[in-house]
């Protein structure tokens, strides 16, 4: 018995076939610091992640900024061509703006008083209390950071797909 761990998935506590606390603090975990180490890393992965969805949606908001600005400046005034590329470019900025939205994270040990419970416990259990912890913040982390990227994925295509448009119609009205 243990902590299986699939890569690109977590398994949680309550999948486990440890059923409660009492029962888990009574199974010796041999490997436990190892374990602690790599979720801890994996975590940590996490956190990147998400820094890094975080930058892309800010350098896409941006453009998509740049975009906005743009269409006056090259004489679309056409109301029919204009709704098309602001339906476009308003979806691409409430999805960019979507990945912003997703802050609120589980983090390992909610509390400074967490710290000094752990502090009076047995070393094993204290790093069992760590591990279940870190698992659940991990495997929140990545829920979260999925949904971040379908935000992203939608704000990206629907940029794409108006740039081409706004192309197409500015060399449709240069000819």
């Amino acid at each position: 018995m243990g902590l299986k761990v699939v890569v690109g998935e977590f398994v949680t506590a309550a999948e486990t076939p440890i059923k409660n606390k009492e029962t888990q603090n009574k199974i010796s975990f041999p490997a436990i610091s190892i374990t602690l180490e790599e979720i801890r890393h994996l975590f940590d992965l996490e956190v990147g992640r998400r820094q890094n969805l975080e930058s892309k949606a800010g350098i896409l908001i941006g453009v998509i900024g740049v975009i906005l600005t743009i269409v006056p400046v090259f004489g679309l005034k056409n109301i029919v061509l204009i709704i098309p590329l602001y339906f476009l470019l308003i979806v691409a900025l409430l999805s960019g703006l979507l990945v912003f939205k997703l802050r609120e994270y589980k983090i390992p040990h909610k509390k400074y008083d967490d710290f000094y419970q752990y502090a009076h416990m047995e070393e094993k259990e204290a790093m069992d209390n760590f591990l279940l912890d870190y698992i659940a913040a991990a495997e929140d982390m990545e829920i979260k950071n999925n949904k971040k990227v379908s935000y992203l994925k939608v704000s990206f295509i629907f940029t794409i797909i108006a740039w081409l448009y706004m192309l197409s119609w500015m060399i449709y009205a240069s000819q």
